[in-house]
This record gives C-alpha cells, sequence and structure tokens, in this order.
C-alpha cells in the first residue's frame, strides 16, 4: 500500500529548476527552514515570488507574500503548487492532493539534492567505473560515516556518485553503475526509486549508521535496515563464543568507568524518547502518533514508580511534552542506563546500549531486540561483528561479502559482474539468486 502511494504522488511532481519560477504564476506550501531558505533565495535574485503561500501560522518576517493558512478543509486551486520541503515531498503530495484539482501540478525544485552528482574518488584511469550511492543527507552522512569507505572504494578505481532518492535517474545511469548503496531506505521518498531498481533486476547493499557506539560505527547489509536487516530473520548460528568474547572484552574496555559504577543503582526506570517521525517508529511501533502518546503510556504503567525521560535532542517537539509525575533529564544516556532498574523503550537504540550493559530491557516496538529476545547475547555480538569503524582504511573482503554485494575484486567488469542479479521466476524465493 505505502509503495502504491509512494508511486502515485511521484508521478504528480515534476522536477524543476529555481530560473523555471520566473514569470510563472505558482503558490508555494510548507512554512519549514527550507520553505524559508528558498524564500530569501527568490527574494535575493529578484526571481518571481509565489502568488501565495501557504503556511500552518502567519509569518511575520515575510510581509512581502500573500500568506494563507492551509488546513485539510481548505482548497488549493492553483495549478502550480511549488513543495516547501527537501525530503518529505511524497507526504506532501499525499496530504495535499484530494484538495486540489486533478490539473495540478507540483514542482519540487530539489534543492536539497546533491549538487554536482557529489563525484568522490573520481579515478582518472577508469572513469566509467562509478558506484551509485542514494541518501537523503548525503552531506551529512558521508563525512559522518563513509569518507574513509569511499576513499577505499577510489582505490579500487571506482569513483562515487551521490543522488538524491527522488532525483530523476535513467535506466541506464543505473545500470552503469558497478554498485548500488542505498542510506537507510525506508521513508517514502525512496520507494520509487526502490522499485524501479528492482525492476532492473539490480541488488542494493543498504547502510545504516552502527550501535555501538553509534556516530563511530557503520554497517551494510544485503536486504535493509530495522526490521528489514538480515540480522531479523537469521538464526546467528554463524556467532561463535569467540565473537561473544570479543564484544564483552570490547565493550568493558569502553565502558570501564560505568561497570565500576554499576553498584549505584538508583530505583528509577529510565525511558529514552525518539523522534516522533523515525521510521522506525512510524513503521514498527503503535506510537504514530507522537511521543506525547507515549510517555502517557509510560507513565499510566508506572504510576507508583520513579521514571526518567530523556527527549531526543533532534526532537523539535521536545519543550511541548507534558508529564505528570516523570521527570526529564539530559545527562549522559550511558550514565542514566547504569543507574536505572531498568530501561523501557520503544526501539531506541539506547534499548540496545542498555542490553550491552546487561540491563533489564522492555520493548514496545519490533526490532531487532524484540525479535532476538532468547538470543540477546549473540545478537549483539552479531551486531558488533557486522559493524565497520569510521576510522578504517581497509575492509574486510569476508565481511563485505557476508553483509553486501560489493566486489571490488575486478574492476574491469560491467554491472552484472559485480553484483548478483536476482532470478526472478515465478516461483523463486528470496534467497534464490543467480549471477549472469
Amino acid at each position: 500500500m505505502l509503495v502504491t502511494q509512494a508511486l502515485v504522488a511521484n508521478a504528480k511532481r515534476k522536477l524543476c529548476k529555481i530560473a523555471d519560477l520566473k514569470g510563472q504564476d505558482y503558490c508555494l506550501v510548507g512554512d519549514g527552514a527550507y520553505a524559508k531558505a528558498l524564500l530569501d533565495h527568490l527574494v535575493q535574485n529578484e526571481i518571481t515570488l509565489p502568488s501565495s503561500w501557504w503556511v500552518s501560522e502567519r509569518q511575520l518576517d515575510y510581509p512581502q507574500v500573500v500568506q494563507c493558512i492551509e488546513n485539510e478543509q481548505v482548497t488549493i486551486n492553483e495549478k502550480n503548487i511549488v513543495l516547501g520541503t527537501g525530503h518529505f515531498q511524497l507526504e506532501m503530495i499525499q496530504r495535499l492532493k484530494a484538495r486540489c484539482t486533478e490539473q495540478s501540478v507540483f514542482w519540487d525544485l530539489m534543492l536539497c539534492a546533491p549538487k554536482n552528482e557529489m563525484n568522490l574518488g573520481a579515478s582518472n584511469e577508469q572513469p566509467n567505473h562509478y558506484l551509485l550511492y542514494i541518501d537523503m543527507y548525503a552531506e551529512i552522512n558521508i563525512p559522518a560515516y563513509l569518507n574513509n569507505f569511499f576513499e577505499y572504494v577510489k582505490t579500487k578505481g571506482t569513483q562515487v556518485r551521490a543522488h538524491h532518492p527522488l532525483e530523476a535517474l535513467t535506466n541506464e545511469y543505473i545500470t552503469g553503475a558497478t554498485n548500488v548503496i542505498v542510506w537507510n531506505g525506508s521513508t517514502s521518498a525512496f520507494l520509487p526509486l526502490l522499485r524501479q531498481i528492482d525492476e532492473l533486476n539490480i541488488n542494493i547493499t543498504y547502510a545504516e549508521c552502527g550501535f555501538f557506539p553509534q556516530h563511530q560505527y557503520f554497517y551494510f547489509d544485503k536486504q535493509g535496515v530495522n526490521n528489514n536487516s538480515q540480522l531479523y530473520t537469521d538464526n546467528l548460528s554463524w556467532v561463535d563464543e569467540t565473537m561473544m568474547q570479543t564484544n564483552s572484552i570490547q565493550w568493558h574496555q569502553q565502558h570501564s568507568v560505568l561497570v565500576n559504577n554499576k553498584a549505584n543503582i538508583d530505583d528509577y526506570i529510565f525511558v529514552p524518547l525518539q523522534v516522533p517521525s523515525d521510521s522506525n517508529v512510524l513503521n514498527h511501533s503503535r506510537f504514530t502518533n507522537g511521543m506525547q502518546e507515549f510517555i502517557d503510556h509510560i507513565e499510566a504503567k508506572y504510576q507508583q514508580q520513579k521514571v526518567v525521560f530523556k527527549p531526543h535532542p533532534k526532537d523539535r517537539l521536545s519543550l511541548t511534552y507534558k508529564y505528570s509525575h516523570g521527570k526529564v533529564s539530559n545527562d549522559d544516556t550511558q550514565q542514566l542506563i547504569a543507574q536505572a532498574c531498568l530501561v523501557h523503550g520503544i526501539n531506541s537504540s539506547v534499548l540496545y546500549e542498555a542490553a550491552l550493559q546487561g540491563k533489564p530491557i522492555r520493548v514496545e516496538g519490533e526490532c531487532l531486540l524484540s525479535k532476538h529476545m532468547h538470543q540477546i547475547d549473540k545478537l549483539l555480538a552479531a551486531i558488533c561483528s557486522r559493524q565497520f569503524n569510521i576510522d578504517e582504511i581497509d575492509f574486510n573482503t569476508e565481511k563485505l561479502s557476508q553483509f553486501s554485494y560489493l566486489n571490488f575484486s575486478s574492476c574491469d567488469s560491467h554491472l552484472k559482474a559485480d553484483v548478483k542479479f536476482k532470478l526472478k521466476t515465478k516461483n523463486s524465493s528470496p534467497e534464490q539468486e543467480k549471477v549472469v
């Protein structure tokens, strides 16, 4: 259902350049940072302003634009509608299309798309070899996680071309890549491109930030992230005692101070909150109406117990939440875990940190922890074993083979030799693959 909705919304979307707005009659929808940056650019460059700007509340800093309050009852009759968002275009179209005319066209200026394809590690010797990297936040995730890996890719004679998932990429361009990497890929913006790649029978390597600690690691996966990860359906039989011991030693080395303080256990229940728009929350939990719903649930469950909440640092709504008896803390997360008697969350990465500390946990959402609750030690060892440190400069080919379709052993080969193509037959299973 989500794929169908995304494809329908995407069909109504028209890619445009800012220069295309000159002399046009159009309206702008959205009053976030993206829409305001666009308006500032239009004013500074003397480009035609929108005939109307649909906002959730009046924006006093923009008196030169006619503003209209948008709500679920209002009809937008303009033919040309500029999308005032750089990442949630499909969601905005889905929300607006029932209140617009059949002739309405949604213009997407793609201001957040990587500029000049972000060609990284270009090789003069083999300019035709490129890895296709798809990411909504490439300018953030590449320097934070993948710089060293893409330098490694460069040594293999391959350049990296980064694109926003809603850019229009031709079939020829996609099939010309030696490999395809998608960062996360679990939001609606990825669905049209994922469908296009799937129809080309090309396997995708997914990438995501790691767990222990999140900012220091990343991982690859052949199936996806969160509940679509390989580890979700894996029986973890490949995890041996050596991996589990290595995992335990590494954790004790990294958290020796907290281990020494574990005797100072308090009687509070620690509840890590998440960003309400987190795809892991929206797609894999029942708390789809925001964190207030989860807060109310926790406080009703622990009416006679001390509860400590920690809002997510990136949650812009965190100051609006109301608590009946729970306390709010912005103390160090590891310390809050170490001194809690229980950690209760939805499917936050903090729950994994708590499990790594040996704390009792309760998981409300679907995630790897809820799936492997009977073998948490093996799961944690598997998670640690498949991670890559962002500081690595050489990458274990065995690990790459196990958790990705990346193959740089022969850069003279075409995509069909580097990436396994799925043999799609009427009776084939996802495990049935064939190299062609």
